[in-house]
């Protein structure tokens, strides 16, 4: 009672599969992940279903490969197609089940990291368009952190000092400042 309990009511998605990959376990989070108001809509679907059909044949090979090797895959990042048709992604910590020394099905938690993903996707985008913004401008431009270290320039900043990135990056302003000086005069 206890047990199910816990499993019925933690955030993460927990799920068991026969060894066809057919799901005879789901906890109420895991129907929610899907899309479902209840477990029992997921029972007897293959897990491969919900995967989206591009990442499908990418999923079931890690998974043969890993029944091959007798390792388990862990922290699998997959693309889902939910009951109401929307994408998600989820990340599958997965375990085989053995019983006498043989594979007789796999079980794990899933989490859904959709928020998550959205969020990177996000900073990757904003990263690449200040990178080109940087990289762009007419103007000698570096970034010095608070210790004084510089931390990024950009190639007009190497074309008007002279200096070399691996030459001006990481060291401190004060010692940079103190070389152009010198270079000067």
């Amino acid at each position: 009672m206890v047990k199910n309990n816990l499993i019925d009511n933690i955030n993460e998605g927990v799920f068991v599969t026969d060894t066809e990959g057919r799901i005879i376990f789901a906890n109420n989070a895991l129907a929610l992940i899907h899309g479902y108001d209840n477990p029992d809509k997921l029972l007897n679907k293959y897990f491969i279903e919900f995967i989206e059909p591009s990442a499908r044949e990418n999923v079931a090979e890690a998974f043969r490969k890993s029944i091959q090797s007798g390792e388990t895959v862990h922290d699998i990042e997959v693309p889902i197609i939910k009951s109401d048709g929307t994408k998600a992604t989820i990340q599958i910590k997965p375990s085989f089940i053995y019983e006498n020394e043989k594979i007789t099905g796999t079980q794990g938690i899933i989490i859904d990291i959709t928020e998550r993903k959205r969020v990177e996707d996000a900073l990757k985008e904003s990263e690449a368009k200040y990178h080109a913004i940087f990289e762009a401008t007419s103007t000698a431009t570096l970034i010095v952190e608070e210790d004084t270290t510089i931390s990024m320039a950009n190639n007009r900043c190497f074309q008007f000092t002279g200096y070399k990135p691996e030459e001006l990056i990481g060291q401190k302003w004060t010692r940079a400042q103190t070389i152009r000086k010198s270079i000067t005069g």
